[in-house]
């Protein structure tokens, strides 16, 4: 994961705060129709967030606040979001 790497030297050199987000995109359009999609997303979503937890875990990232997020939705959207909601500057 070389991106951890690289996002933790950037982290240091700008005194930043690593939030890692997981945007799990649902498809469009379905032939199970959208509760099997919502269903299936959601259980990306929850291994989502057992993976970044992990990851959290393996780089040493404060536990509270938590310092991942998964979301369901258009990636850009959800993104642009949690940086709102976490007042981070992108």
């Amino acid at each position: 994961m070389r991106f951890a790497t690289y996002a933790e030297l950037l982290g240091k050199r700008f005194k930043a705060e690593l939030h890692l987000i997981h945007v799990v995109d649902p498809p469009r359009a379905s032939r199970s129709g959208p509760a099997n999609w919502l269903s299936f997303s959601k259980a990306v979503a929850a291994n989502a967030g057992k993976h970044l937890g992990e990851l959290a875990a393996k780089y040493s990232l404060p536990v509270k606040p938590k310092p991942y997020t998964v979301r369901i939705g258009v990636p850009a959207d959800e993104i642009a979001e949690v940086a709102r909601i976490q007042n981070a500057g992108l």
